[in-house]
Order: C-alpha cells, then structure tokens, then sequence
C-alpha cells in the first residue's frame, strides 16, 4: 500500500475499462480515486487566484483526442489542468504523439528508425513522388486511431494532401519476408519500465492489425533488444510517461509505427495477464509526492478490475 492519502485524478471524458481499472488501482495502492469527466470538473478564477474541482494532487490523463473533431478543445482543457497539478502525460507532450507526422519526425531525428515517408502539401508533390514508396504503400491521414484514415494503395492510385479536414501523408510498407499474415508489435511503456507486449494480426479480410477491427492478439514473452530499445527511446523521445509503442518488423529490423499515448490494454491483457493499471497508478501517486512499494504494484498485475470505480461522480 502507499504510504499516502493523496488523491489522484483521471481525466477521461469517456467511460472505458481502462479508465476504471487504473481508478480501481489508484484506490487498491491506498490513494482517493477521482474521476475527473464532464459532471464534476470546473475551474474557477476569482480575484486572480485559480480553484479546481474537484481539488487533486496530480491528474493522470486519459484523454482520447484521434478520434474527436477538434483535438484542440480536449488539449486546451488538458493544458488547464496541467498549470495547476502535476499533469501524466501532459497534453503538450501528446499533442506530438497525436500527429503521426510530428511523431515520425521526432523520432527520426533522435535517432529511432521509422518507415520512409513524405508529407507533402501540394496533391501534384505528392503523387509524383508516389513511385518511391514501391508497388504497395500506405497511405494514412496523420490524426487517427483504431486503423481509421489508413489505406494500403497500389502504385497507380493518386492521393490528396488532404483527407476531410485532416492532412494525410504516404509512407512505405514494411513487411516481414514470408509472412503468411500482416502483424506487428504493441509494447506498452510507463515510466522508464516495459510492463509488456503482444504481437497483433491482421484478421483474414484486412491488412490491418487493430484489434478494433477483428485482429487478434499474443503475447510476446521474449521481446527482440532492438523493439524493447526503441520502444523506450520513442517514449523518452516524446516525453510521455506511458504509451503503446507500435512497431513492425522488416527484413533489416524493427521499425516504429506509432506511438499511442491514450493506449488500450485490454488486448494486453487478455494476450499477457499483465495490467499497465498499477504502474500508471504508481506514477499518478509519485508526482503527488507520494511512494509505492513494488511488492503492492506487482501484486495487483495481473488484475484487471474494471468494476464502478470509488471516483466516480453520479450522472
């Protein structure tokens, strides 16, 4: 148990299981759950002094902006918070995981191997320099989640710089030589700790792997040094305090795809019996100030209670 009784936020505007099971284990590590959502949270200003509610010691944020129209509203309301308490993962760091480009570039350029892409704003830039990415490519918008806004394309169909309102880029695909199925590798990152990995595969009527849309999911028990090392430098590389690392394996190496800093878990889990949600409560109750045993996260792992957490405001 904590040596605290400090009381840590989740903002997560949304109801998921893993929202609930990292307020259950918030509570489980001996710190006050607060589920930070629409019917509780307000912040004041009076006289120039500024007062949240519900008042916390640090916020754990969950907020999932790929798959909202305006990701801007959801960060503006994350960089709130994050003046007034200590904020994981801050929204500034997100917002450069959010976009895949952004995240392709930092990365390349701290020295992480992604696919070779091209963000062109131009339609004619782009498609003239389609043919350098081969006869497949994937084309992809640069905000999206669960697989939506990603294409494989064939070497004669043009693309738009622009897909709705969303800027869109080509990238190479990366295949393992051989391989009977499409998959790659989600390894999940909090703090400067891999809690776990699984392979996903595409299901047999897609390429793609999300589990969202019929992949299926395995566990990785001896994940490759070069995946468990990139994996660790894209986080650090973005600054975030936990996220889903994806990466694919090519025939000189591993490469990383993304990296999901409002990743699920519940395919972890069912691939591994391993919860993130006792280490992202951890980090929650540390940046309050507070301490945890690693004996109490290391028994609660393989726990994943998404039942009606004690931070939960009535609707």
């Amino acid at each position: 148990m904590a040596d605290t009784d400090y009381r840590i936020g989740v903002l997560s505007l949304h109801n998921s299981k893993e929202t609930k099971a990292i307020l259950n284990a918030v509570d489980e590590l001996g710190a006050e759950p607060v589920w930070l959502r629409r019917e509780n949270v307000a912040i004041g200003i009076n006289d120039g002094d500024v007062e949240l509610e519900p008042d916390v010691d640090a916020v754990l944020n969950r907020l999932l902006l790929s798959n909202t129209p305006n990701p801007e509203e959801l960060l503006g309301l994350g960089r709130c918070l994050s003046t007034l308490r200590p904020t994981l993962n801050d929204p500034t760091d997100v917002l450069g995981a959010l976009h895949k480009y952004a995240t392709a570039t930092t990365l390349a350029e701290a020295g992480i191997r992604v696919p070779d892409a091209l963000l062109a704003l131009d339609e004619g830039r782009l498609n003239e320099h389609r043919p350098d990415f081969g006869e497949e490519a994937v084309f992809k918008t640069a905000i999206g989640t669960h697989g939506g806004g990603t294409w494989k394309i064939g070497e004669n169909e043009n693309v738009n710089p622009m897909v709705g309102d969303r800027f869109a880029f080509l990238q190479s695909l990366v295949e393992r030589e051989g391989a009977a199925r499409h998959r790659d590798m989600r390894v999940y990152v909090v703090g400067d700790q891999i809690i776990g990995a699984m392979f996903r595969y595409a299901p047999d009527s897609d390429w793609r792997t999300n589990v969202a849309l019929g992949g299926s999911v395995e566990g990785v028990e001896d994940i490759p040094a070069e995946a468990q090392a990139f994996a660790l430098d894209a986080t650090d590389a973005l600054e975030l305090d936990y996220a889903g690392v994806d990466l694919v394996e090519g025939k000189d190496g591993w490469y990383v795809l993304e990296v999901n800093p409002t990743a699920g878990f519940k395919g972890l889990f069912s691939a591994t019996s391993i919860s993130p949600a006792p280490h992202i409560a951890r980090l929650g109750i540390e940046a309050a100030g507070g301490s945890v045993p690693d004996a109490a996260v290391n028994d609660l792992e393989d726990t994943f209670d998404f039942s009606r957490p004690r931070g939960m405001p009535d609707n």
